[in-house]
């Protein structure tokens, strides 16, 4: 059949080229797709709603009071979750107090409001306790060590970065994310809350989730 040994290789090395693509082209068809983000599911007046709730990971930071604050403390309860820092000039200021309305028109067991300062350099527990509750008594702020503030963060895609100031390093700012976070009872992620905030949203929004999530 082959005329020579030459064309004989030749044959065969064709037939191992032809059966190592067959291969290698099979591997790419059945290869799974990347897995996709969460799905939003609904945009209401100014929330997110996440399509899958996603579980808060285990964490261990201090309370306004000094005692643990960690995944428990969400458990039982909705939750409106803020991260900033008490130095900041604008946003964090002005969202709380929007949280703090947003309270008062709600009833006790409804929903808590949750500040977590991403600066435990410069705020203290006792500065935190005093910052929250100018706002609403109520209020429950906490920090700890930085590592777990940015695990933490990361997870529940919240961002964060200290701006120096070269004029005085402790006069510095921290640029940070401005949604608020809807926590639900089981210690889930539930709805992102987007700027501007009223409080009137804020309350409507809070029950129209439950709705929405009634069951899951």
């Amino acid at each position: 059949m082959f005329k020579s040994p030459q064309r004989f290789i030749l044959f065969v090395l064709a037939g191992f080229v032809a059966l190592w693509l067959g291969y290698a082209l099979s591997g790419m068809l059945s290869k799974p797709e990347p897995e996709q983000p969460p799905e939003l599911v609904e945009l209401l007046n100014g929330t997110a709603l996440i399509g899958q709730e996603k579980p808060l990971i285990a964490f261990k930071l201090t309370g306004k009071d000094g005692q643990p604050f960690t995944l428990d403390n969400f458990k039982g309860y909705w939750s409106y979750v803020f991260f900033g820092y008490t130095q900041c000039p604008d946003i964090c200021p002005v969202t709380l107090q929007v949280m703090s309305q947003t309270l008062k028109q709600l009833s006790p067991d409804e929903a808590q409001a949750v500040f977590i300062s991403v600066d435990p350099e410069r705020d203290t527990i006792e500065k935190i306790k005093s910052y929250v509750e100018y706002f609403h008594p109520d209020m429950l702020g906490a920090t700890g060590d930085p590592e777990v503030i940015s695990k933490l963060t990361r997870h529940i895609g919240i961002v964060y970065n200290r701006v120096e100031n070269p004029g005085n390093k402790e006069n510095y700012l921290v640029d940070h994310s401005a949604s608020i976070l809807l926590i639900n009872p089981r210690g889930e992620l539930a709805a992102v809350l987007s700027p501007p905030f009223d409080p009137k949203n804020l309350a409507a929004d809070l029950r129209t989730v439950k709705q929405l999530t009634m069951g899951r």
